[in-house]
């Protein structure tokens, strides 16, 4: 049999088309990520050349066909096997060399994904009974010693479950020669090493004080068997008590009362969610009973240690971005207006770092919302007060400033570019962003 006309019909220009649409997906996807989209793509034409490859191959050798009708149009296309096979080398080292590329640090989604693979490990987790072990467990199975200095980067959260089991371990701890970024979702438990943390070694985020926390909340922890509920330490911290919150004194923790509502207290801080409840323990307490409330100037917007940003709008209204969850430095926040939960997803599902609030009247106005570690940033409208937000675009620019207003105008600048000079002003116009003009070319 003539193999060169094999060869001629199975790599034929649409064969060879679809191969290089191939390479090109699987080098997307080493460079920006996205498996589940880019394999949606992927898998249907890998299945389109192995069908025409298993067809054509049947229909050859197997079936023994007269072929002899392929014969005048290939001799007019001799040429085309040699193109072909030039194409595919061609198009083959191109893209290999590209998805190479995507594995060099810093270059590729791939480049991520190899460190992630190559700084992290699997621990089987043994220590999982909570009223057993308690969260010092959790710590003899990844051999961390609790004698030496640990530290919090954010908070260290715990999931425990109706029988008593720990289900759910997040948190990112460092000491004077690691880090550790945890990960336990009912499996074994995944350990990133020596991931980028900045080390402050301050006294506030020492994680030690929360077992000696727990091992003095041991009442008020019975009185939750049976239930399922979080632990939340976040170090020390300075706060307004609630009802529902507590306060260390001569080694146990005895409820706010009516004598200490609302005064300003200061200390290690523990938080339990148990249901829709929160309540915050605090070691040592110390309680400012003659700290007054701050007076703000309306208008007057603050962010605070814990990245929850408030607006003084007036006197008798303010709005708030309150963390209501937060995991490996993501946080998720609720819209407070007057303390009142207005919207319990202001972002619509995303997680990030709030960057401001601007209310053009108590209706219209804007959350800002920063992205991870970088300058990326969305903007989120209003129309009804806050009961509901929808995302702002900016023709590609996802470096967006906070709304502000000049000359009874609304006005935001946003840039294509962190590193960028030119900023395009835009200004809200009956619920609608126009350009404006280009500043700093």
């Amino acid at each position: 049999m003539n193999k060169k006309r094999y060869f001629q019909v199975l790599l034929n220009p649409l064969f060879i088309v679809i191969y290089c649409f191939s390479l090109y997906q699987i080098y997307l996807l080493c460079l920006n990520g996205g498996l589940r989209r880019h394999l949606m793509v992927i898998v249907p034409l890998i299945l389109i050349e192995g069908i025409w490859f298993l067809f054509w191959t049947i229909y050859y050798f197997i079936l023994k066909k007269d072929l002899h009708i392929f014969d005048q149009l290939i001799s007019k296309c001799k040429p085309l096997l040699t193109i072909e096979l030039c194409v595919m080398i061609v198009m083959t080292c191109f893209f290999g060399y590209r998805t190479y590329q995507t594995a060099i640090p810093y270059q590729g989604h791939l480049s991520w994904y190899l460190e992630r693979k190559n700084s992290s490990k699997q621990i089987e987790m043994k220590h999982l009974q909570f009223y057993k072990t308690g969260i010092k467990g959790i710590f003899k199975d990844l051999n961390i010693s609790i004698n030496d200095d640990l530290y919090i980067s954010d908070s260290f959260i715990v999931d425990v479950n109706k029988k008593g089991k720990i289900t759910k371990i997040e948190g990112l701890i460092y000491n004077h020669e690691h880090s550790y970024l945890l990960d336990y979702k009912g499996q074994d438990m995944t350990v990133w090493i020596d991931n980028e943390v900045n080390k402050t070694y301050q006294q506030k985020d020492k994680l030690n004080e929360m077992f000696n926390m727990i091992d003095h909340m041991s009442l008020q922890l019975n009185q939750l068997k049976g239930q399922t509920y979080r632990i939340k330490y976040v170090g020390y911290q300075e706060a307004v008590l609630n009802k529902e919150d507590y306060y260390e004194n001569d080694d146990q923790y005895i409820q706010c009362d009516q004598q200490h509502l609302y005064e300003h207290v200061s200390g290690y801080c523990l938080q339990i969610k148990y249901q829709d409840t929160v309540s915050c323990f605090y070691q040592p307490a110390m309680i400012n009973e003659s700290q007054t409330e701050e007076k703000h100037n309306a208008g007057e917007m603050v962010i605070d240690q814990s990245d929850e940003v408030t607006l003084y709008y007036n006197d008798s209204i303010t709005y708030k971005l309150v963390v209501s969850d937060a995991a490996l430095g993501t946080r998720y926040y609720t819209f407070n207006k007057n303390d009142e939960v207005i919207n319990q997803d202001p972002f619509n599902g995303e997680g990030g770092q709030a960057k401001g609030i601007y209310f053009i009247d108590e209706n219209q106005g804007f959350i800002l919302l920063g992205h991870g570690g970088s300058e990326e940033t969305s903007l989120y409208v209003t129309n009804d007060g806050g009961k509901s937000f929808m995302l702002q675009s900016f023709d590609q620019c996802p470096y967006v400033g906070l709304p502000y207003s000049e000359n009874g105008k609304v006005y935001v600048k946003v840039k294509k570019a962190s590193d960028a000079t030119e900023e395009n002003l835009y200004e809200y116009l009956s619920g609608k962003w126009v350009y404006v003009k280009s500043e700093g070319e």
